[in-house]
């Protein structure tokens, strides 16, 4: 398969931290310039000697090729990175956040870096990149695994703070702020016997006659059994209602962030 590549350990999780020419300095490819891809993985908690980390990778052309060697790489300790995501939207190079194994979040943060050197032939040298944990207060820390991860963008004008949705197992929905994190601003239950979230995502409500409805979003989740919850989410994060079918065990405003 052209463009696949392999970096030394399971991989478990991917996101775009920059689409194709998003990201100054970003790999050349075809259309003036390449993307950057976050990759995460490795060998766990055992004596694999394989060690636990989150790659920063470049790519290009029509194909996607990846890039043989990382750009940069962030380890995550003794704890292996299970899943991960990175939003839609907004500047570029976008952070990227990693579900540890247990439940712990982190957010982890590309940025070009200087060059190593001057370039060849008076020509300017490329660029190197870094990847950084943010630091620890801008952590999570959910105590059960997460399943699934989906994001809200900061919508236009301010009107509502960029969020993230973290399912886990026993079916609950923490939202947080994004890429702040912190303590959880809502948490959700969907109802017993539903199953763990198998995927969750935000959106924009649609336009309609409803009063007071800017900056709320939608937040839909598909449990394990194949059924579909919804609900409309606060502009802050902190408010939810159920609204098909009709939710139970909903808690707000746990967090201060």
């Amino acid at each position: 398969m052209a463009g696949a590549r392999k970096y030394g350990a399971p991989l478990f999780a991917c996101g775009f931290a920059a689409g194709e020419g998003e990201a100054a300095g970003s790999p050349p490819g075809p259309g003036g310039g390449g993307g950057l891809v976050a990759v995460a993985g490795g060998g766990g908690a055992g004596s694999t000697g394989v060690a636990n980390r989150v790659l920063l990778l470049g790519f290009r052309g029509p194909e996607g090729e990846l890039a043989a060697d990382p750009l940069a790489e962030a380890g995550t300790g003794k704890v292996a990175p299970a899943r991960g995501a990175a939003p839609r939207g907004g500047p570029a190079p976008r952070p990227f956040a990693v579900a540890l194994a247990g439940g712990d979040l982190r957010s982890f943060h590309p940025a070009r870096a200087a060059p190593a050197g001057p370039g060849r032939a008076g020509r300017e040298a490329a660029a190197s990149w870094a990847l950084a944990a943010a630091p620890a207060g801008q952590a999570a820390s959910l105590g059960a695994e997460v399943k699934a991860l989906g994001f809200a963008p900061a919508a236009a004008g301010g009107g509502a703070s960029p969020l993230l949705a973290a399912g886990t197992e026993g079916g609950e929905i923490a939202v947080l702020a994004w890429p702040a994190l912190g303590a959880p601003r809502a948490r959700l239950a969907l109802p017993k016997g539903a199953g763990d979230p198998a995927s969750v995502a935000l959106g924009p409500l649609p336009d309609g006659p409803r009063e007071g409805a800017a900056g709320w979003r939608l937040l839909a989740v598909v449990g394990q059994r194949g059924r579909l919850w919804a609900f409309l989410l606060s502009p802050d994060g902190r408010r939810a209602a159920p609204l098909l079918p009709a939710g139970e065990g909903e808690r707000e405003g746990e967090g201060e962030g």
